[in-house]
């Protein structure tokens, strides 16, 4: 009798054949397997549909926060819930087909562009505070102040004629102090800012900002964080603070630097949401990113979105719950997704015209946000300060 004959048929079928039993146990080894690979190398979407992900929970010393649509590298988006592939994967995988483009430079954009819920309270406790930060030239957020709990409070700018020599040596004392001051920097050197529910802020780069007690929705590049002081909380590893000489790169200008309104200040929702406009469009003009409110309230029982064909953006849904609704010839009046209070999609650069459509008309908020193709280069005034220019409001007839 020949001796291989003895031996498991699996064995005869060599490495393939030894995968494929490896493959149906539990543990490390299955995870080798081909099939498993191959779930992961082929991503399943529709670009003619928008796509959902996966909300990020990351947490803070001060609270917490929810990331949507996130591609950052140690905090990506799944796909499906609680499995492989990412938002990231997608990106590296079909850019040409979601983003309408494979320039890496545009890729590593699209990678930054972030919406995300900050919740900055802990309950019972006064460590709800974040920490006084700076952003880099080039380095925009957008507020939306969602919720104010008790105390709340919001610090930007610095104040007018503030002592610029006391200020450095006291960014230089917490330094050397790893982090603790026996003073209150933000009470001493920051503009305190009472919010209000549905305010928006622009914070640009240089504009100290910090704040507690409140939860706001933020659209952003995302960036490194320029941490001044963290309320005397102490420097661990991923939270340090900025050098001052670095500091003092950013905040060359104090004129430009001491003011609350890079571009609005305390611009109320409730200002617009009342009226019959047909958009509303937040003049970000020098910021890398663009950013509207569709007007799905008070009788707009549809809101055609401007033709964006070929141009990736994203919708976030604050209040409501919505339909997403093609008007492309052909395929009108098909449902492509729905959005609820708090969810987020991504709609492909393929995807072609739709409407939103509110389940009720007195209820929620849309938030339309995409690259800006073109961002202007920022022109001061002889004080150095930024110009200030309103939201545009296109009203119907």
């Amino acid at each position: 009798m020949n001796n291989s004959s003895r031996l498991p048929r699996w064995f005869l079928l060599g490495w393939a054949g030894w995968l494929a039993v490896a493959a149906s146990f539990p543990g490390p080894v299955s995870a080798l397997a081909p099939r498993t690979l191959t779930q992961h190398r082929e991503i399943q979407f529709d670009p003619t549909r928008p796509i959902p992900a996966e909300k990020v929970i990351v947490s803070r010393p001060w609270g917490h926060e929810e990331w949507f649509h996130s591609a950052h590298p140690q905090h990506p988006s799944l796909l499906a819930r609680g499995e492989k592939p990412t938002l990231r994967d997608l990106y590296r995988r079909h850019a040409k087909e979601i983003l309408g483009t494979e320039d890496p430079d545009q890729i590593e954009l699209y990678g930054k562009l972030l919406s995300k819920w900050i919740h900055a309270r802990i309950e019972n406790n006064d460590e709800g505070r974040f920490s006084v930060q700076i952003h880099p030239p080039g380095a925009y957020e957008l507020w939306i102040v969602r919720k104010v709990h008790p105390k709340g409070q919001l610090f930007l700018g610095l104040k007018d004629g503030f002592d610029a020599e006391a200020f450095r040596e006291d960014v230089r004392k917490i330094h050397a102090g790893q982090g603790q001051a026996d003073f209150d920097f933000a009470q001493k050197y920051m503009n305190a800012v009472k919010p209000n529910e549905g305010e928006v802020f622009l914070i640009g780069p240089g504009l100290l900002h910090a704040g507690f007690n409140v939860t706001i929705g933020e659209i952003k590049i995302e960036e490194r964080t320029l941490r001044v002081w963290d309320w005397n909380r102490p420097v661990t590893p991923g939270r340090e603070l900025t050098p001052l000489i670095e500091l003092e790169k950013i905040m060359k200008d104090h004129n430009r630097f001491s003011q609350v309104n890079v571009a609005m200040e305390g611009v109320l929702l409730t200002q617009f949401r009342n009226s019959r406009m047909k958009r509303f469009n937040f003049d970000l003009r020098h910021a890398p990113f663009l950013v509207d409110l569709l007007p799905t309230r008070y009788g707009n029982s549809a809101v055609p979105v401007e033709d964006l064909s070929g141009v990736p953006h994203f919708l976030w849904a604050h209040e409501g719950l919505f339909k997403i609704i093609s008007t492309e010839p052909g395929r009108e009046a098909e449902q492509l997704a729905e959005l609820g209070a708090g969810g987020s999609l991504l709609v492909p650069a393929a995807m072609g015209k739709y409407k939103v459509v509110p389940d009720n008309l007195n209820q929620g908020d849309v938030f339309l946000y995409r690259l800006n193709p073109a961002p202007m280069q920022v022109k001061t005034s002889a004080s150095g300060r930024l110009p200030v220019v309103p939201p545009t409001v296109e009203t119907s007839v």
